[in-house]
């Protein structure tokens, strides 16, 4: 479940090693108190601590340089904007 994801490595050379990339997080809190007076006034005491460690993959699709040219051939045509009547 920890592995790297082989893709990611895939094109760098043998012994060439690289750490996924990961976005952490660390949040942090504390409280404090207890008795001052007696059954009138209290002091209490809490701490908490999250660290998480995320691996960022993004996927994306890029558009092919047929589909791009045919896109900026559109543009001089209205752009693919239908006209109403």
């Amino acid at each position: 479940m920890n592995a790297t994801d082989e893709f990611l490595h895939a094109n760098d050379t043998p012994g060439n090693i690289t750490k996924k990339p990961r976005s952490t997080v660390n949040q942090f809190g504390v409280s404090v108190g207890g008795p001052i007076r007696k059954n009138k006034l209290f002091f209490f005491a809490h701490y908490e601590g999250i660290r998480i460690a995320l691996p960022i993959i993004a996927r994306s699709t890029v558009p092919s340089a047929a589909y791009e040219q045919y896109v900026l051939q559109q543009l001089p045509l209205g752009g693919g904007i239908i006209p109403t009547r």
